[in-house]
């Protein structure tokens, strides 16, 4: 599992609508509907109940969400933290 496809879940879950999500991650939707389902299988659990024109968390999906929404902002944080240090000035003056 990589971190663009735990971006995805998460974007859906907060959104709730596909369409949507793919166009704040600037993807297509069968690209973003392909991530999501490439975590379930990965992992096995159904992470959205879908429906024509809905798609909802299950309970699973539920409980995985906040998982997966502290895995991105510790990836975040380090990244952030990656900037910061690139910018620093480092080494000794004489």
């Amino acid at each position: 599992m990589d971190i663009l496809k735990l971006r995805s879940f998460v974007m859906v879950a907060r959104l709730g609508h596909l369409p949507r999500a793919a166009e704040r991650l600037a993807l297509t939707q069968p690209a973003v509907t392909a991530q999501i389902k490439a975590i379930e299988q990965e992992i096995g659990i159904a992470l959205f109940d879908r429906s024509p024109g809905k798609i909802t968390l299950t309970r699973s999906g539920e409980v995985l969400l906040g998982e997966a929404e502290h895995v991105l902002a510790v990836f975040e944080g380090f990244a952030r933290r990656a900037r910061q240090i690139k910018g620093e000035v480092t080494g000794s003056m004489l």
